[in-house]
């Protein structure tokens, strides 16, 4: 009886723990018009599909450059692993709307990387195209996986990512912005 008992406790406790981790539809969105639901639902799927996409460039590129060096080609896989890490958590995170931070005034969107479960919209988030929308979600959802924003390239096709401020391009955000637009480029790359 007693084993009964702690093990369907445990359950409980385990469906609990589950249920709080995914949002109901209420709490997935603080905010937001019915439009902007269908437009970020629409933005989440098409992101979650251009971080399959951009895994599958990174396998490529590294297979059609055998001449790459070693150091290179860890430096793409660890950018691989950030991908990895934030399509994992993309579909974990939820959206406001309201537009009110601070924030807002140099961003389009942001996200407090540590302790978040809501990427923030600012109103030039809804002026931007889809696609830059697609890799502005892409970016915020790389900082749950420890990316910083020690610098900014991502919108231009001409600043191509580097390293910056003493960090190594496959840990800054706006990496993986640029390659949600322009394809997989890093220094000492293709």
């Amino acid at each position: 009886m007693k084993k009964e008992f702690i093990f369907i406790l445990t359950l409980l406790i385990s469906l609990n723990i589950a249920a709080k981790e995914e949002f109901s539809s209420t709490q997935k969105f603080k905010e937001c018009s019915g439009e902007e639901i269908v437009i970020l639902n629409s933005r989440q799927v098409e992101s979650m599909a251009k971080i399959h996409e951009l895994i599958s460039q990174v396998d490529i590129q590294i297979a059609s450059h055998p001449d790459l060096s070693a150091k290179r080609q860890k430096s793409l896989k660890k950018a691989q692993e950030i991908l990895r890490c934030s399509l994992e958590h993309l579909p974990k995170l939820g959206y406001t709307c309201d537009g009110l931070s601070r924030h807002c005034r140099t961003s389009e969107a942001w996200i407090n990387w540590r302790f978040a479960r809501y990427i923030n919209l600012c109103p030039d988030f809804w002026k931007l195209s889809p696609e830059r929308m697609v890799s502005d979600l892409v970016h915020e959802a790389t900082h749950k996986c420890g990316t910083t924003d020690a610098c900014y390239f991502g919108a231009s096709p001409d600043s191509i990512p580097h390293n910056c401020k003493g960090f190594a391009y496959q840990h800054i955000g706006s990496t993986y912005q640029y390659w949600a637009l322009f394809g997989i480029k890093a220094p000492g790359l293709f």
